[in-house]
């Protein structure tokens, strides 16, 4: 599931998978800042300088787990489903790293 960007988990809605690298592309997270906090471009841009410097902080910086140990849905604003945008459900690498320290056995 690493390599893959997104798996259709039924016909409406999309399993994501959530890398920590992927906070350090700017307009990915630009777009999510926004869509997450119905945020302009400018305040986006100024929330992700701030997300930046923190990260940059961390050991292991955008690869740190910790980063992404969590999961979320998000409903689309389109419930018709006519464009890209779709009920999601996101789940964090991080969860899955926890889990294997755990020693847990995962079955997809």
């Amino acid at each position: 599931m690493e390599n893959e960007s997104a798996v259709l988990a039924s016909n409406n809605v999309l399993l994501l998978g959530m890398h920590g690298i992927d906070l350090a592309d700017e307009a990915k997270l630009d777009a999510t800042l926004q869509q997450i906090h119905q945020i302009d471009y400018n305040a986006a841009a100024s929330l992700r300088q701030i997300i930046h410097s923190i990260i940059e902080q961390l050991p292991n910086t955008y690869n740190n787990p910790l980063l992404m140990a969590n999961a979320m849905a998000i409903q689309s604003l389109n419930p018709d489903w006519s464009n890209t945008e779709r009920d999601s459900i996101v789940i964090g690498d991080g969860i899955f790293k926890f889990l294997q320290w755990l020693d847990v056995m995962i079955i997809l």
